[in-house]
């Protein structure tokens, strides 16, 4: 079942958005905590959901989104601090289920969107935070920076005996 599902499965457009910290313990060390809104899932290409059987029918295209409030602890390593600024960060979240939905789209008619019911998930899930930070400081107190970033869940965003670690790659701009 995995093997199909990640050859049926494609990344989908998710975002996050919210408000972060960073306390600074040293110039090389510094704790980010936040609370962010996001939107992860995953889609999947054209399939037939009747491969195999005798009948066949239109491709169909299926798109799952999910809604959470997301708490990340961050520490960051600053292993470059001069006019350009490197640094790693490792840390997790803790992750608050909201609402999800699937949105499905058979070939030459109209989608048909579910929503889900909160109770198919999990309330609360993890996730892993690795990435790599590029910053400039502009003035004393103040910077621009991008960082790129992978988030794994650690632990199943579901309760149904097929499990859904969701993890996502992108692009902090600040």
């Amino acid at each position: 079942i995995a093997d199909a599902r990640n050859d049926e499965e494609t990344p989908v457009f998710g975002f996050t958005t919210g408000l972060n910290a960073s306390y600074y313990f040293t110039s090389k060390l510094s704790l980010t905590v936040g609370v962010d809104y996001a939107r992860k899932g995953e889609q999947t290409k054209d399939y037939d959901p009747t491969q195999g059987l005798a009948t066949s029918v239109i491709p169909v295209t299926s798109q799952f989104q999910y809604y959470f409030i997301d708490v990340p602890v961050l520490v960051n390593y600053y292993f470059l601090n001069k006019k350009v600024c490197l640094a790693g960060l490792l840390g997790g979240s803790f992750n608050a289920f909201l609402s999800g939905k699937s949105i499905t789209k058979y070939q030459g008619a109209p989608e048909q969107q579910i929503v889900y019911e909160n109770d198919n998930f999990k309330k609360i899930n993890m996730a892993l935070w690795t990435g790599f930070t590029v910053e400039i400081p502009l003035y004393k107190k103040f910077s621009i920076s991008a960082t790129s970033i992978s988030r794994i869940s650690i632990t199943t965003i579901n309760n149904g005996s097929i499990k859904s670690y969701p993890y996502s790659f992108g692009l902090i701009v600040q």
